[in-house]
């Protein structure tokens, strides 16, 4: 009567060693797909009033006559190179909207994280926190090149965000 349970605990740990060393699905696919990177913003105060240069639009209304496509898990058509995803990791309190090429694709909430799927290559991604109470704080615009994975870390290291 042992040996069975012994047999049974050795076929457990032998399992559990295998699930634990191989790496999921999404990070291979991740990984075979293109490189991960990360990078790091710190806040910038604002440079002052008047239209930000960074930002070409800031409306939430779709328009119909320039819809992005769909990206080949929702649909679209396949592409012969890796994807780009895109995340936003929020390191602070604020309320931070964030723009890919000029162009406002969502805000990501205080310590929070936001995600999106591009074409793969180079964009440039900017965000903004605005306040009631002083000046606006900024990062970017950073210039990225995207193939696989890759996240935008914001802080506010003035402020006591890491």
């Amino acid at each position: 009567m042992l040996k069975p349970c012994l047999f049974v605990i050795y076929g457990l740990m032998a399992v559990l060693t295998l699930a634990l060393a191989t790496p999921s699905w999404a990070q291979t696919q991740a990984g075979e797909q293109g490189k991960d990177t990360e990078e790091k913003s710190d806040a910038q105060k604002s440079r002052g009033t008047g239209q930000d240069e960074n930002i070409k639009n800031r409306s939430v209304k779709n328009d119909p006559a320039n819809a992005p496509q769909a990206p080949p898990e929702k649909g679209g058509e396949k592409t012969r190179g890796a994807l780009c995803y895109f995340s936003v990791d929020n390191r602070t309190p604020w309320k931070i909207q964030v723009f890919v090429d000029g162009d406002y694709v969502g805000l990501v909430p205080s310590w929070g994280n936001a995600n999106g799927t591009y074409s793969p290559g180079t964009h440039v991604v900017y965000g903004l926190a605005e306040f009631s109470n002083g000046p606006d704080i900024t990062w970017g615009p950073n210039s990225i090149s995207c193939s696989g994975k890759h996240t935008w870390r914001l802080t506010d290291t003035a402020n006591g965000y890491y």
